[in-house]
């Protein structure tokens, strides 16, 4: 009996401590559940707040028109409601653009940060603000009139871009261009495009750098000089072309280079002058050449095929060329119909004048 009674003491001991322990982590998840709730509707208030700043932002700048050019009123300066200026838009509306039933909520004259390195005769650009997006739209609708009036010639309306929008089309804008074949150098970089960038490449510029300057300079010193060619007797090949040691020995050391290369574009370039080197090298040795001066008075004549085509012949061919790409191009079944009509038409007369020609002129050869 005393064992149970002590037994029974003790559970009634533990379960007082667990009912203990049990309140306490029940009030504690109550407590936390109170702070995520408090949390909750907090981080709610602030992302609305945020949403209608953002909207209020974004609707206000839908609903804005920039003003260029318009002239500055020295009574703007005096005024710090903007009732001077207002009233200079409002007149622009009604008497240049025409718009008698459009108002204008608020115009704001934008104070540029480096006025010093601007022209101080050019006005700072105003921001107009209209009532909705119907109204923004008349305006950039009628601002072509403008144009036609003396008072209002050089003044420019635009829409509104917000600024976020503006730098990301900026950072959207790829110096693709840039990376042409030989526009490394800065007289081949336009003053309108970007001035500075970076760019991986997979190749060696110092190397594409240094071999566009020796093209260019062996270019120039080229055309200082005549301009030479060298013809080799391709129709008689000696049996021993190619065939020596010392020729075979070349081309099987370019085709272990080329195997072991890693395929760079600067190191398949050299070793494809090298492959061209040791060619010309048992050309030179094994053909036989000669020089031709590439000029206008060394060379012969070259013989017309045709001696009796003329500018008449030309102009019907043209003409010819022109009705059959109409006809082709046409999708029209009517219209059709009269082009190929047009076409056959054209390319008889040639036909006839080619063959008048023909006769008239006889081939060299065949005079009798």
């Amino acid at each position: 009996m005393e064992i149970n009674r002590k037994i029974q003491h003790g559970n009634n001991r533990v379960k007082g401590e667990v009912s203990k322990v049990r309140d306490e982590v029940r009030s504690e998840i109550d407590s936390l559940k109170d702070n995520f709730k408090k949390l909750d509707k907090s981080y709610a208030e602030i992302i609305s707040n945020d949403r209608n700043t953002k909207d209020k932002d974004q609707s206000s700048q839908t609903h804005n028109n920039v003003i260029k050019n318009l002239a500055v009123d020295p009574k703007e300066n005096s005024c710090d409601t903007g009732a001077v200026l207002k009233a200079k838009v409002e007149t622009l509306v009604k008497d240049g653009l025409k718009l008698t039933n459009l108002n204008i909520n608020k115009a704001v004259r934008k104070v540029s940060l480096h006025r010093d390195m601007e022209n101080t005769r050019k006005p700072n650009i105003i921001f107009v603000e209209v009532d909705n997006l119907d109204n923004k739209r008349a305006i950039i609708k009628a601002k072509a009139v403008l144009r036609n009036t003396n008072k209002y010639r050089d003044v420019f309306i635009e829409n509104n871009i917000p600024r976020e929008k503006r730098m990301l089309d900026f950072n959207n804008r790829t110096p693709c261009n840039g990376a042409q074949p030989g526009s490394f150098s800065p007289n081949h970089i336009p003053d309108y495009s970007v001035l500075c960038w970076e760019f991986e490449t997979n190749f060696d510029t110092t190397n594409e750098i240094s071999s566009i300057n020796l093209s260019h300079g062996a270019h120039n010193s080229m055309n200082q000089q005549k301009n030479t060619h060298v013809s080799y007797d391709e129709k008689n090949i000696p049996n021993d072309w190619m065939t020596n040691n010392d020729i075979l020995n070349k081309i099987n050391m370019c085709i272990n280079n080329i195997q072991c290369s890693k395929g760079r574009q600067f190191e398949v370039d050299k070793l494809y002058d090298n492959f061209v080197e040791i060619l010309h090298s048992e050309m030179n040795d094994k053909l036989e050449s000669k020089f031709k001066v590439l000029n206008s008075t060394n060379n012969r004549k070259r013989r017309i095929k045709k001696p009796w085509w003329n500018d008449e012949l030309t102009n019907k061919w043209n003409n010819v060329c022109t009705a059959e790409r109409d006809y082709v191009t046409c999708k029209q079944g009517s219209l059709k119909q009269q082009l190929r009509k047009h076409f056959v038409d054209k390319r008889k007369d040639f036909d006839k004048l080619t063959q008048k020609a023909s006769i008239l002129v006889p081939l060299p050869g065949r005079a009798g």
